[in-house]
């Protein structure tokens, strides 16, 4: 009995692109999401979406075994491409809250983030979450995954193509991605300039008093003071560069002449 090979590789090809996004996007990295978890999520995905995807064309792929290895690399990388945009702005957001730790000099209380291995300050860890936090709150999770499973509809599996304008995507996302490190840091940095400035002031009118032995604590209270007033519009402005990013890289992705049913 002959068994039709073109249901495994839809099922394959579905999972390499459901798998890219899995590993990367900072929604399922990390040392609270297991391999194990992340496996059973791209499988089960896999499993929903292959039976009612065209797999038609896949049959033209089985007489080039180096075309159809090519077809399933494009397949990965699809994916990767989804999970870098969202990846890129939650890194601005630990840029973001190291500046803060530099500056106000919770640096040296710098720890190893068991999530990367990487050494991370308070504040960038706390921006992160927060963001984090915020984009499974407004539904971010439902619009990534949403849009992934979209792209099946004109661009079945095996069929993956790349647009010249995504290169230029992905440029401006990872320029947004400076800009959102900036507004998140901003009203922190202001003040700690601020707060310095008026330690330099009382050192020169008062040279008695030794700046040195209160002035960091002044720019801890500073820094935690404003981090957490201003947490709210962190969320906020990490929400509206999401859905900016997701909506460029998507509309990058799909072909022009595509209309949606």
């Amino acid at each position: 009995m002959q068994v039709d090979p073109q249901p495994f590789l839809a099922f394959l090809f579905v999972g390499l692109r459901v798998g890219g996004l899995v590993l990367i996007a900072p929604l399922f990295v990390g040392h609270r999401v297991s391999w194990q978890a992340r496996g059973l999520f791209t499988l089960a995905v896999a499993l929903m979406i292959a039976p009612v995807t065209d797999s038609q064309s896949l049959a033209a792929l089985l007489d080039d075994p180096w075309e159809l290895l090519m077809a399933a690399c494009r397949e990965g990388v699809f994916g990767l491409v989804l999970g870098t945009a969202i990846a890129v702005l939650v890194a601005a957001l630990q840029a973001g809250g190291q500046w803060i730790g530099q500056m106000s000099g919770m640096a040296l209380a710098e720890a190893v983030d068991p999530g990367n291995g990487a050494a991370t300050t308070g504040f960038g860890k706390l921006f992160e979450l927060t963001g984090i936090a915020a984009f499974f709150l407004t539904g971010g999770h439902r619009q990534v995954l949403t849009a992934l499973l979209d792209t099946f509809q004109w661009m079945p599996p095996g069929q993956v193509g790349f647009h010249a304008g995504l290169l230029t995507t992905l440029h401006q996302v990872t320029a947004g991605s400076f800009e959102l490190a900036l507004r998140v840091s901003a009203p922190v940095l202001v003040s700690l300039l601020l707060s310095a400035l008026v330690l330099g002031a009382v050192n020169r009118l008062v040279p008695q008093i030794s700046t040195l032995s209160w002035g960091f604590n002044l720019n801890m209270l500073v820094a935690m003071g404003v981090v957490f007033l201003t947490l709210g519009s962190v969320a906020w402005v990490f929400q509206q560069h999401v859905e900016v990013a997701l909506t460029s890289v998507y509309d990058s992705m799909q072909p022009a002449d595509y209309l949606p049913r």
